[in-house]
C-alpha cells in the first residue's frame, strides 16, 4: 500500500521518449492518494527539468522551492509515466498548495479531460 500523495516530489528514473535508455530525474506524483493506495504500488508520476529555457506548452515553472527539496529552479515537464514505488530512490518534499494548484492547470492544458 503506497503512502504517496498528489504532489510530492520523488527521484526516478524517467524512459527517454523513445525507450531506449533512461535518466534519474526529480518527478511529482500526480495520480490520486486514493489510486496510488490500491493500484499494487503503481503510481502515476510527471517529470521535472530544471531547463527552463525550452519549456512548452503545458510546462510551468515550480514557484515555491522550498519545501520541494529541489537544488535549482524547475518546472513541470510533459512527460508522464507510470512508475512502481520500488524504483523510487526518495521522497525529495512536496510541492505547495499554490503549484498543486499551478500543476493541476497543466495537466489540465496538456491532457484533454472533456471537462
Amino acid at each position: 500500500m503506497s503512502t504517496y500523495e498528489f504532489g510530492d516530489i520523488i527521484l526516478t528514473d524517467f524512459h527517454f521518449v523513445d525507450h531506449i535508455g533512461y535518466k534519474k530525474r526529480p518527478g511529482v506524483i500526480i495520480s490520486k492518494t486514493a489510486f496510488n493506495k490500491f493500484a499494487g504500488g503503481n503510481l502515476v508520476a510527471m517529470a521535472i527539468t530544471s531547463q527552463l529555457d525550452r519549456l512548452r506548452h503545458g510546462e510551468n515553472r515550480i514557484l515555491d522551492l522550498k519545501s520541494t527539496g529541489l537544488a535549482k529552479a524547475s518546472a513541470f515537464k510533459a512527460i508522464i509515466t507510470t512508475i512502481n514505488e520500488l524504483a523510487i530512490y526518495k521522497k525529495l518534499g512536496k510541492l505547495s498548495f499554490h503549484d498543486q494548484k499551478q500543476l493541476r492547470r497543466s495537466l489540465k492544458s496538456i491532457i484533454d479531460l472533456g471537462v
